[in-house]
């Protein structure tokens, strides 16, 4: 049987995702994200919008994993290193550089 502390923490975090990227997404709450500064940004919804989707595709992945580890127990272990070390890093990699098109030049 998969580990117990193992499937919360995934629930956790999956459901820590969906709730943040709806939050962002879907009510426009950009405050929640880290280094948010509205005096340098130039589109808020796309911002919004752009950040939100990355939290919301993270939590979908988090989902499959967690029915990974519910239905294949033999993967259980594997998905979610993967989701942890992998999927979230390099989403997180995409959506902060990919963010930064909706923030002013800077002039210097």
């Amino acid at each position: 049987m998969t580990s117990v502390l193992l499937l919360l923490f995934t629930e956790f975090l999956t459901i820590f995702f969906l709730g943040v990227g709806y939050l962002i997404r879907f009510r426009g709450k950009v405050s929640l994200i880290r280094g948010y500064d509205p005096e340098r940004v130039k589109d808020r919804t796309g911002l919004a919008t752009w950040i939100g989707n990355n939290l919301l595709l993270v939590g979908i992945i988090g989902v499959i994993v967690f029915l990974v580890e519910v239905l294949m127990e033999d993967l259980a272990l594997a998905a979610f290193f993967t989701f942890a070390l992998l999927v979230v890093p390099i989403v997180s990699i995409i959506a902060a550089w990919g963010g930064r098109r909706f923030y002013k030049a800077t002039t210097q």
